[in-house]
Formats: C-alpha cells, structure tokens, sequence
C-alpha cells in the first residue's frame, strides 16, 4: 500500500522535475546573456576611460598650441602613448591639417609620423566632441576651444577585450549560473525529500498533514517565485559585478604609475644621492598624470564599493527570503523594511514597466513570521506588474497605516484590472487568467492563507481598465504562535 501511495506522488513529481529542467535551461541562457553584457559593459568603461584620456590632453596642450610649442605638446602626447591602449594621438588645426602626430610601430613604441594629408575633423556636427567605434578601435574627438577654436584632437584607442578581463567575465556568468542551477535543484530536492517522507509517514494526525501541506505548500510557492526572478536577480548582481571587474583592472594600472613615484624617491634616498627637488617631483607627477589619476581614483573606488554593497544588499535578502519554515520563528518584525528587503528581490520585474510609490504610515513592530510577510508582499507586487500594460509605464503604490490593533497594507496598480467574473475565484488554487507558463496559479491562494495563519484579512476592489487593489489587514499582536 505505501508503495502505490508512494508511485502515485512520484507522478504527480513529473511536472515539478520537468519545471527545473526548464529553469536550469533558462539559468544557462541567462549566464549567455550575463556574459554579452558584460562584454558590452567593459567595452563601454574602455570608452569612457578613452574619453577622459582625450579631455586630460586638451588640458595638458592648449597652452603649449597657443605658444606653438609644439616639443611640450609632442612631450605631453608621449605621456599619454605610456598607456598601452592607446594606439595613436593626432592634434589636427580646424581645417583638418595634421600639426603633430604620435603613432604606434609594429614593435609597440611610439614615433612621430610625419603627414600632410589633411583629416575630416567633426566640426560640422555642431559638437565639442565625438566617440565612435570602429572596428577593434574608439576613435574620439573633442575640440580645442580658448575662446576660439584652435583645432581637435584625436586619440585612437584599442577596444577589443583582452583575455584576462574575458576570463573574469565568463567566470561570473559561469558562477551565477551555477549558483541558479544549484538553487532549483536544491528546491526540487526539498520537494522530494519533503513529499517521499510524506508518503510514508502513516502515523501522523489529520493536524499534523494539513500543518505540513501548508508549510510545503508555502515553502514550494516561496521556491517557485525565486525560480521565476532569478534571471532577473542574476543580471541585478551581474551589473555592479562587471562595473567592479573593470574598475578593479583601471585600478591595477594606476597602482603601477604610484610605484613610478615610490621608484625616484627611493633612488633618491640611497646614500650619496641628492634629494628630489620641487621640479623633479612634479615632473614624474606630470609624466604618469597624477592630478587625472588622483580624480580617477576617488571615484572608481566610490563606485566599486557601491556595487559590492549592492550585491551584499541583494543576497541578504535572497537568504532571508528563502529561509524555510522549519528555521523561521514567530517575531516582531518591522513591516516597511520587509517591504523594502522584498523590492530589492523584485525589482527586476517592474524597473521596467512600473514606477512604485511607498506611501508609508507610522507602524509599530507586529508579531508574525517574518518570512511569510515577504512573501505576501512579493506576491501582490508581482501580481501587480504582471497586470500593467507594458506598452505604457504603470504605476504601483504601496500604502501602509495603523491603528490601535491593526496595522493595514494595501497594494495598488494601474493595470487593465480583474472582471467580476474572476473576483470570486482569485483566492482559489490554481485560478489563474495569465498566459501558459506565467506563474503558478498558487500565489494570491497562498497569501490567503498565509493572512489567515496570521489571523488577518484580504480583499480586493478592482475596476478593469483602470486597476486593482488588494488592501490586508494584520493583528499587531498575536495570542498564539501556532
């Protein structure tokens, strides 16, 4: 008998194993995907880096054009071919004639290339400056402007990825992937452990199966829902990952212009030798660029540490989202930071087709499972964007308040709403009006029941064409924790 019970919950395993193959599929397009933007993001940091090479020129030349010095300009443009990306530099008058030109030999050193021709400079677009990509190269432009126009300057820069930053990149789509993959099969592991004990736990009471349906019930909806934002989740970590990478290598070149410096002082501290002078220290500050590095390096760090605390930000709230019911316990809990925590998760989802708005009252601490109130919360969200048209940005709104008993929220949207033929059957299992594939049918039954364990209450008003609400209700206090 326990055999044919067994087989006959083995069936029903099909559609939950089949679900996973599927997302493992989807997780491995996403890490494709993660990987080619990458690609594109450090593409787009070399051309910015480009660009302030560019700028740091016009600042270090336009006196020296003005007095014609042009051994100070070449001298300046040489400083700049240090950098190994850069292929070529050419400062052009604003009839396209060559006046110096700095170039790269097949051995990778330098030269002035002597040439008449004149160049077609960018002045007749109406811009001070001009970035395009050709080919492997960034080609950028920007004018010489004192008042007058003196001319342009161009610096060739190369643009293809080297191997090293392509290793990284594939290293992070390989691990957020896996780390994906990982996820749905230690969720379809939960599934099967938790339904083959099941199966054979003959002694338990009508209480206890019920208590353990709802928990997995709970607990599978929770698994399902990150299943469906991980792609999303994984391009939100993927983002500050790639900035961070680029940053880290822009860094490891500036650290090696700082050794430059700790290099002459320490010649100059051996027994025997002069001191540096005032003159000689500003010129190896001039020849590494040390005003541009020390700007550069300010904000490279400042934006790095933003987007390690961003991904810090976003696994908290995966982990404390996905904590099983077993590991969560009855607490206080503040009702706007799980709120915010559960935003975070989301925000994938509607950046794109919703501005949220927070109308936030005075809440106090109320007692719950702190867990499960993100999950309702995630629940309505989604549910929201999901009825957003995304031919046109929506608006959700988030609003909270309190009484002396009760704490309220409710979640508004302005998408195309729920007939009243629907309305009765929203809370059912498995009621569902969205497209094959989107979504578990479970969601709004499992919130449900997650306000009734928490001796709550849900309703909803909506209109179609104009939106939905669902507003809840919550005790602040509770008398039990069962």
């Amino acid at each position: 008998m326990i055999e044919l019970k067994a087989l006959l919950k083995w069936k029903r395993l099909k559609p939950v194993i089949l679900v996973v193959g599927v997302l493992v599929l989807v997780q491995v397009g996403s890490g494709v995907f993660a990987y080619k933007q990458s690609k594109a993001l450090l593409l787009e940091s070399k051309l910015k880096r480009a660009q302030n090479l560019t700028h740091g020129l016009i600042v270090a030349v336009v006196d020296p054009l003005v007095e014609k010095d042009f051994s100070t300009i070449e001298s300046r443009m040489m400083q700049t071919m240090y950098n190994d990306e850069v292929l070529s530099i050419q400062v052009v008058d604003k009839q396209g004639k060559v006046l110096t030109h700095l170039a790269r030999t097949p051995g990778n050193e330098p030269i002035e290339i002597f040439d008449n021709a004149a160049v077609t400079v960018p002045h007749q677009l109406g811009v001070d400056r001009l970035s395009t990509v050709e080919g492997d190269i960034l080609v950028c432009w920007e004018r010489l402007n004192v008042g007058v126009e003196l001319g342009w300057i161009r610096l060739d820069m190369m643009g293809s990825v080297d191997g090293g930053e392509l290793d990284v990149i594939k290293r992070n789509a390989f691990v957020l992937s896996a780390i994906s993959i990982v996820l749905a099969l230690v969720a379809m592991g939960m599934f099967l452990w938790r339904a083959y004990f099941s199966a054979i736990r003959r002694e338990l009471s009508v209480t206890d199966k019920l208590k353990d349906t709802s928990e997995l019930l709970y607990q599978s909806e929770k698994m399902a829902a990150l299943g469906q934002l991980s792609a999303g989740v994984a391009h939100e970590i993927n983002n500050p990952i790639g900035y961070v990478s680029s940053n880290i290598a822009s860094l490891v070149s500036y650290f090696e212009a700082y050794q430059k410096i700790i290099a002459a002082y320490e010649r100059h501290c051996q027994p025997g030798q002069e001191a540096l002078t005032l003159e000689q220290v500003n010129a190896i500050k001039e020849d590494i660029n040390f005003e541009f590095i020390q700007e550069d390096v300010t904000f490279l760090l400042s934006e790095t540490r933003e987007g390690i605390q961003r991904v810090k930000t976003i696994i908290q709230d995966l982990k404390d989202f996905s904590r099983t019911e077993k590991t969560a316990a009855w607490s206080k809990a503040d009702l706007h930071k799980g709120i915010a925590s559960t935003l975070n998760i989301v925000a994938s989802e509607f950046k794109n087709k919703a501005d949220v708005e927070l109308v936030f009252g005075t809440l106090p601490e109320i007692d719950c499972l702190p867990s499960q109130i993100n999950q309702v919360v995630l629940n309505l969200v989604v549910n929201a964007t999901q009825a957003i048209d995304t031919a046109q940005r929506g608006l959700i709104r988030i609003t909270t308040s309190a009484d002396e008993n009760h704490v309220y929220l409710s979640v508004s949207d302005s998408g195309c709403g729920i007939s009243p033929d629907h309305l009765k059957n929203i809370f059912n299992p498995f009621f569902t009006t969205k497209a094959v594939g989107v979504g578990t049918g479970l969601g709004l039954s499992v919130t449900h029941g997650i306000i009734e364990r928490h001796h709550g209450s849900i309703s909803v008003e909506s209109e179609v064409g104009k939106g939905t609400t669902f507003k809840v209700m919550l005790p602040i206090h509770q008398n039990t924790a069962a």
